[in-house]
């Protein structure tokens, strides 16, 4: 009989003046905040008896709340995850995240909008309020940015004076500046080769057997329908993608973000690049599965799953191996994907990369 897993992490966070403190949690020892709620919420877990360690999820949350606070509009996320979504939750949540600084949305646009995209008349806007209050993770995840249809600031879990204080704070906060756009260069063998810089990335961003040697990967790119993206914000590299496109199921292979530029936002805007390009198409990646016992790096595993999950991805139960490295395989889209679509793939790029 497996032992119960240990209760989660809290941690009190104080606030300025006119707010209520928060309490945040992490269920998975600090590598993720999974709550954080205002600390009259009925859902906010209790503080731990003794002082919460200094794990990365509360540093790098306060971090954000300070600069949140301060009436900045943070250009970086924590690592966070919503434990358990419900497909129709995890929609809803996504709208959430689309809704930005200094604006507001009503429950009826947000339900309108989830119904077009999924091609039915109408949804419920009452069912969009309660997904919204089953929020656990408030103002990263801004539910309080959803108001009535009158434009009342109605309902919300952390309290309505909590919820005033943040859209009085955010209308009072100069708005953010708008990233500027990336600059996307879909790059031929050679034009790869001649960046030393790519060719690094490549090099440190992957462990040995997950990577090929760079003058291979070259050949595939130029024998075999994959798209070699860089991506550069004035003239500097911030990462690189390739892609298999096909017809039903893209597979996004490589993904790579310069270490010391993670953590701020850049994988988040290259991501949203990539899933606009792929637009109408279901997408599936790879990476190294959170779960596999004894792995060198449980948390970057977590933070890079919950990444994923964030962004509309959810697990497909399909899993194989480099060697060692256990790999899972996520899904984005409606289709289903099961170990016969895996060895579709894999039997195409076998014939590809060995005509």
């Amino acid at each position: 009989m497996n032992p119960p897993p240990p209760p989660p992490l809290v941690a009190r966070y104080a606030t300025p003046p006119g707010f209520d403190d928060l309490l945040m949690a992490s269920s998975d020892g600090g590598a993720t905040l999974t709550a954080l709620h205002f600390d009259r919420s009925p859902t906010a877990l209790p503080p731990s008896p003794a002082p919460a360690p200094d794990v990365p999820a509360f540093r790098e949350t306060r971090r954000w709340l300070d600069l949140y606070f301060s009436g900045r509009s943070p250009s970086f996320s924590p690592p966070w995850r919503i434990e358990n979504p419900t497909p129709f939750r995890r929609d809803v949540l996504q709208a959430l995240l689309a809704v930005p600084w200094g604006a507001v949305t009503t429950y009826g646009a947000i339900a309108a909008d989830l119904a077009a995209r999924r091609g039915i008349p109408k949804m419920s806007a009452q069912a969009v309020g309660q997904a919204v209050g089953w929020n656990p993770i408030c103002i990263i995840v801004p539910c309080h940015r959803v108001i009535g249809a009158g434009g009342a600031p109605v309902g919300y879990g952390g309290g309505l004076p909590n919820k005033l204080a943040l859209l009085a704070l955010e209308r009072a906060a100069p708005p953010p500046a708008a990233p500027s756009p990336l600059d996307i260069s879909l790059l031929s063998p050679a034009q790869a080769d001649a960046d030393p810089a790519l060719r690094a990335l490549y090099e440190t961003s992957f462990p040995d057997e997950e990577r090929i040697p760079w003058p291979d990967l070259l050949r595939l790119v130029r024998d075999m329908p994959l798209e070699f993206a860089a991506y550069r914000d004035a003239g500097e590299l911030l990462g690189f993608t390739i892609v298999y496109p096909r017809p039903r199921l893209s597979w996004f292979w490589y993904f790579a973000v310069p270490p010391e530029k993670r953590g701020r936002g850049i994988g988040q805007r290259i991501l949203s690049a990539l899933l606009a390009r792929y637009d109408g198409r279901s997408a599936i990646l790879d990476m190294e599965d959170p779960a596999q016992p004894g792995a060198p790096n449980p948390q970057q595993r977590r933070r890079r799953a919950a990444f994923y999950l964030r962004n509309g991805f959810r697990e497909t139960g399909v899993g194989r191996a480099y060697g060692p490295v256990a790999m899972t395989i996520l899904l984005k889209g409606r289709d289903t994907f099961t170990p016969a679509d895996l060895d579709q793939i894999l039997s195409e790029l076998f014939r590809l990369w060995h005509p």
